[in-house]
């Protein structure tokens, strides 16, 4: 089966390229079709004797089954998830009219070495194969990365320009080029996001709008994200990473992106397009983190409210009583896990890599199997105390009645445990286990990007919660303080 696609070859068949305005260029017939030809997929206005000549148009099934033999053939060495990748960046990529494109926004993100690129050059070899390279556009923050995934930099493929330093003429011109430049664009690759900051994400689409004449965050393109933002940071701009950076000694705060389209008018009927860059700081590391500082002693944080508290002199607690304070906090752990697990508005918090019920199981296992009769000592496995009992309810008695104070609890709880826990955990270790680190204060992978992938999902559900819902989070951190304070106390020095 010969497929014909014309002289501007197969994207003009599929509406993609502007067909020719004068009469002349669309009033060649297409080549005489044989017997051959009759069953193909492909649709021409030649076939009805009544009907003006134009270019051929695919049929959807036909092109769809089109595009899945190229994919299929450029993905046999992908893994799963780099194939769903190139997948997600073609699907409904091929439409003939922009306004039906869906505006896409997607990430990949892994650590350095793991196939990123990959996914880029796949979508590039497939487009090739289909004549269609001159929809997708590849770029970076610095030349270098940029020649990487066979693109240009920022500044190149944007036309960027310093406002002071152009002539009328200039800017008029590096419009012109941005115009035909990105006539035919409709996805876009963005690699190397940790070294672009939001001042240069917004410049970025703002004239990707300039370019496509559309006022849709990035001209309504489809854009892919790539990057790792463990690597580079953005050089004197501001990060869309939500993890603080140190920069010059002080720590910024986390941040939520938002891109937003604005049109304004100038002289009469033209227009010129802006993008504004809002930035939300996050929940979690804003009134949430600010609440429960607030109820630390001044000796404990400097944002302490509370009276500081004279210090303790010596710890003194048994083996007995530690084993008292895993098993309360297991039960406070399996309450959590639980609810989360039961309730699907809870779904972003499940599998968070922090759950530490199985772990704490192991340990009361080994202390009262192993370590505890190789010491002479005979324990058994207590019930849970009334500390466990009382905080174990008062979780259940807020997930039933508000999702956001429920989350409170579970921040709270799980998050202190990777600081002050562990410290006391260590501190445990050295008075009554002979150093040894319990399950319990380890984890799989790195606490700290396990802590920022779930002060993101937090974050994500605060932002569909109501203001008053916020404030009702906020306002259960002392219950939060009060109940894990409780499970601890099984550790407190002992009244004489």
């Amino acid at each position: 089966m010969q497929l014909y696609a014309g002289a501007q070859g197969l994207g003009s068949c599929l509406g993609l390229v502007r067909q020719p305005s004068d009469a002349s260029a669309s009033s060649q017939p297409p080549p005489p079709r044989t017997g051959s030809d009759k069953t193909a997929s492909i649709r021409s206005s030649a076939a009805h004797p009544n009907a003006q000549p134009q270019h051929p148009v695919f049929d959807k099934d036909f092109l769809k089954k089109l595009i899945e033999d190229e994919i299929d053939k450029h993905t046999t060495k992908l893994n799963d998830l780099q194939r769903l990748a190139v997948r997600i960046c073609f699907e409904g990529l091929l439409s003939a009219d922009d306004e039906e494109l869906d505006g896409i926004w997607a990430f990949i993100g892994a650590e350095g070495g793991t196939g990123k690129s990959e996914v880029i050059h796949t979508v590039l070899d497939v487009l090739k194969s289909l004549s269609l390279a001159y929809l997708c556009r590849t770029s970076a923050p610095t030349g270098i990365a940029s020649i990487a995934v066979e693109g240009r930099s920022t500044a190149s493929l944007f036309h960027e320009y310093h406002q002071n330093d152009a002539t009328l003429g200039q800017v008029r011109r590096r419009k012109k080029q941005l115009e035909e430049d990105m006539a035919n664009v409709k996805l876009l690759f963005l690699d190397e996001l940790s070294m672009l900051g939001l001042e240069s994400l917004g410049l970025c689409s703002n004239r990707m709008m300039m370019g496509k004449g559309n006022t849709r965050v990035f001209g309504g393109i489809r854009v892919v994200l790539v990057g790792d933002f463990f690597q580079l940071p953005a050089v004197l701009k501001t990060p869309l990473h939500p993890s603080p950076y140190v920069r010059r000694g002080q720590r910024v705060p986390s941040r939520t992106v938002t891109l937003k389209s604005a049109t304004t008018a100038e002289e009469g009927s033209a227009t010129s397009t802006s993008t504004a860059v809002e930035v939300e700081e996050s929940f979690i590391k804003g009134p949430l983190r600010k609440a429960a500082m607030k109820l630390h002693t001044r000796d404990q944080s400097k944002e302490g409210e509370q009276k500081a508290q004279t210090p303790v002199k010596k710890w003194d607690p048994t083996l007995a009583d530690y084993l008292q304070f895993l098993v309360d906090s297991q039960h406070v752990y399996a309450v959590l896990e639980d609810l989360v697990g039961a309730d699907e508005a809870l779904s972003s918090l499940r599998n968070t890599g922090l759950e530490r019920r199985e772990a704490l199981e192991k340990d009361v296992v080994w202390i009262t199997e192993e370590f505890a009769p190789s010491k002479g000592v005979q324990l058994t496995r207590p019930e849970v105390a009334s500390p466990g009992k009382e905080y174990a309810e008062t979780l259940q008695q807020a997930a039933k009645e508000s999702i956001p104070r429920f989350v409170n609890h579970f921040y709270n709880f799980y998050f202190a445990h990777t600081a002050g826990g562990r410290m006391i955990g260590k501190r445990m270790a050295e008075l009554l286990l002979d150093g040894e680190t319990l399950k319990f204060y380890q984890w799989e992978g790195d606490v700290k990007a396990l802590l920022e992938r779930t002060s993101g999902a937090i974050d994500a559900l605060a932002r569909s919660w109501t203001e008053s819902e916020r404030q009702a989070c906020v306002d259960e951190t002392a219950a939060a303080f009060k109940g894990g304070g409780a499970v601890l106390s099984h550790l407190s020095p002992k009244q004489q």
